[in-house]
């Protein structure tokens, strides 16, 4: 039976995604019979996903009821989602499922549950997986946020963070520094802020108060759980490198370098975030079935916290897949959510997955923008005149953006301008390797001010440097 899959998505993972439908329909070992459709916005018209000649223009990418009629319209049996807009939306993915159309994601439950905060906490906690002090549960009241808040100081010291439940992305999330017991009206003040963002972005006013860790790394776990209850790892990735909204820039796996010193055995650590990871998206009531990420914060003394789990494919998806092979192959995790979307089983174990060995053992991820980091990581807006990337047989660049002629900034979506991957044989090796390209790495404009444009080059290439030792940025985001 065949497939016409709708991308409901734009940029670069939208191209990824269309490219992973047609990597499943010509593999010569196993060709399956599948179409797709792209869509576009107005806005998006000159980036290369509108270019192709499937695409059907449309006027919002996150409007469920437009998006689901262009599938029906053109025929599509199943919507690949990315990553943002609708790829979390479990009202978005039920409706799909009563309407008989495929949404290449986990089943609206498992989405529902794992994007819920406080009943990630509440599943963490029947795995014996530790959770971040505070509360258990959506609070939707300031006496009850002061009197948690009171317990959290007297308990864990005088910084506290407010998150929305539905929350994500680095959104939704509030510091309150240096909280007394005699100034909690600061946390009543800080609450009403926070509940009316996160009514507003999420449809959930519901927040939790944690007490604010610092001085810790940032470590995800690739997952991938099939209809059959089977479910590996591609092991961890470091994304501690991030932005003071909580916005990721560099990412590297594995997460921990070996050549380094830390206050806790690295290999046990990873071991127990494997099992954390694996324990959640294990779980019956979850029945979890498709890619994930499994995110945790530890601290200088190895104990490691659940954040989250993202049930979508992530921006960082290649750090994973590019330092992997399953029997000897290489690994496109995104086709892999789209071919266990469709009902097929893993086909491969634990056993059957190898991390390098191909010159492979080391993986970073630059995200590219356009973007004044001096004055506060301010977005750049105008247009792009050279848009030029050295070729490079380590190295991987996915972009929307044309190289061969000028381009315009378009604000109102994601700033990622493009992803690059290095890949090394050690962490220096690809440290070294990921400074050179980004040294020759040609980025020219204009910004909206007649000026000339601000890149993020400098910065990551001061990141690459910092990748694995930096431990002073993260907080519980």
């Amino acid at each position: 039976m065949g497939h016409r899959i709708l991308v409901a998505n734009r940029g670069e993972i939208a191209i990824r995604g269309r490219d992973a439908v047609i990597e499943l329909r010509d593999d010569h070992t196993n060709p399956r019979d599948l179409e797709y459709v792209m869509m576009y916005t107005a806005q998006d018209k000159h980036s290369l996903h509108a270019q192709d000649p499937t695409a059907v223009r449309v006027s919002h990418y996150d409007h469920q009821a437009e998006v689901l009629q262009v599938a029906k319209d053109n025929n599509c049996d199943a919507i690949f989602m990315g990553y943002a807009f609708l790829s979390e939306n479990d009202e978005f993915i039920w409706w799909c499922e009563e309407e008989g159309i495929t949404p290449l994601t986990p089943r609206s439950q498992a989405v529902a549950l794992l994007g819920d905060k406080a009943e990630t906490k509440r599943i963490a906690k029947r795995h014996g997986v530790k959770f971040i002090p505070g509360s258990t549960r959506g609070v939707t009241s300031v006496t009850d946020a002061q009197e948690i808040a009171r317990e959290l100081v007297q308990k864990y010291g005088p910084n506290i963070l407010l998150k929305a439940v539905a929350g994500g992305g680095g959104r939704g999330i509030y510091e309150v520094r240096d909280l007394t017991l005699n100034d909690l009206n600061r946390i009543g003040m800080m609450f009403n802020v926070a509940s009316a963002y996160a009514n507003e972005q999420f449809n959930n006013k519901e927040i939790l108060l944690e007490t604010l860790l610092e001085q810790t790394l940032h470590i995800e776990l690739q997952l991938n759980a099939d209809h059959y209850e089977n479910i590996v790892h591609f092991e961890t990735r470091n994304c501690t490198i991030q932005t003071p909204r909580r916005q990721k820039r560099v990412e590297i796996g594995p997460a921990f370098n070996p050549n380094l010193k830390y206050g806790f055995d690295p290999v046990e650590v990873q071991k127990q975030v494997i099992r954390d990871g694996l324990a959640l998206c294990s779980d019956k009531e979850v029945g979890y079935n498709s890619v994930g990420t499994y995110e945790c914060l530890v601290m200088p003394d190895g104990r490691a916290f659940v954040l989250e789990v993202n049930t979508r494919i992530q921006v960082e998806n290649a750090v994973s897949a590019r330092r992997a092979r399953i029997k000897g192959k290489p690994v496109n995790l995104i086709a892999e959510q789209i071919r266990i979307g469709l009902g097929e089983p893993l086909g491969y174990t634990q056993k059957d997955i190898q991390f390098g060995g191909y010159g492979n053992d080391v993986c970073i991820e630059y995200r590219i923008l356009a973007e004044d980091v001096e004055r506060h990581f301010t977005p750049e807006t105008g247009t792009i005149t050279k848009f030029e990337f050295p070729d490079r047989d380590y190295a991987e660049v996915h972009t929307h953006i044309p190289g061969d002629r000028p381009y315009t900034i378009v604000p109102r979506y994601d700033p990622n301008l493009a992803l690059v991957t290095i890949i090394g044989e050690s962490f220096e090796q690809a440290q070294a390797r990921g400074q050179e390209f980004l040294e020759n790495t040609r980025l020219e404009g204009t910004n909206s001010r007649g000026r000339p444009m601000i890149f993020n080059l400098d910065y990551l290439k001061t990141e690459t440097d910092n990748v694995c030792k930096r431990a002073d940025v993260d907080k519980n985001g």
